[in-house]
């Protein structure tokens, strides 16, 4: 691999990292709902603890962070362990947040369609989309009622 394919790669690797929802990427996006400039500066401190990260890279810290890793090890099998006892519950719990969040929202777009569409927009909308959901169901159901060859 060429130095300009790796740079290609490497470069598309770390945006896809970046735009994945994540604490920097939620926290760009409320500093950008103040002001651009706030952003800004949220970025430039983000690029800023990148270069301490990268600097502690190169000048060896792998050396110290490799006696750490069986303490690291220690640490997150405990956390593993905490996560498999709250699992249920912490999932139970975003099953119903996403679940709220979902029927929040298509409350929100269909108040707002009812407004912008009208009624019989609505209604012309809702047998599109019901007709929708029939043909995906029966595109589920077709192959658990053919017989296999």
């Amino acid at each position: 691999m060429s130095a300009i394919e790796y740079a290609g790669y490497a470069l598309a690797v770390n945006f896809s990292i970046l735009i994945v929802p994540g604490q920097i990427f939620f926290l760009i996006i409320q500093e950008a709902g103040r002001s651009r400039e706030d952003a800004m500066l949220a970025a430039l401190g983000v690029a800023l603890a990148e270069v301490v990260l990268l600097l502690l890279l190169f000048m060896g810290f792998t050396i110290y962070l490799r006696q750490l890793i069986p303490l690291l090890r220690w640490v997150g099998a405990i956390l593993l362990f905490t996560l498999g006892v709250f699992g249920y519950l912490i999932f139970a719990i975003a099953l119903l947040g996403s679940s709220l969040a979902v029927v929040f929202i298509l409350v929100m777009v269909v108040s707002a369609g009812r407004n912008a569409l009208g009624h019989r927009g609505l209604r012309i909308l809702s047998l599109i989309s019901g007709m929708a959901f029939i043909a995906l169901g029966f595109s589920l159901i077709h192959p658990m009622l053919t017989i296999p060859q």
